[in-house]
């Protein structure tokens, strides 16, 4: 899955964590994976997970 941001660090929404800049809790896209021209950005799915845990609280309460 590819962000529809060409530059992450560009982006001021994430949509890994349902967040735009400024809000509360908002977390820059280029911290919930990896960018390299060659690759693109590839996502942490693991890191994302835990992001939205803190962020959203735990799912399977």
């Amino acid at each position: 899955m590819r962000l529809p941001c060409s530059q992450p660090a560009k982006c001021i929404y994430n949509p890994y964590i349902c967040k735009w800049e400024g809000q509360d809790g908002y977390i820059p896209v280029e911290e919930c994976g990896n960018y390299a021209r060659e690759t693109g950005f590839v996502p942490d799915h693991e890191k994302i997970k835990e992001l939205n845990k803190q962020i959203w609280g735990d799912d399977d309460e």
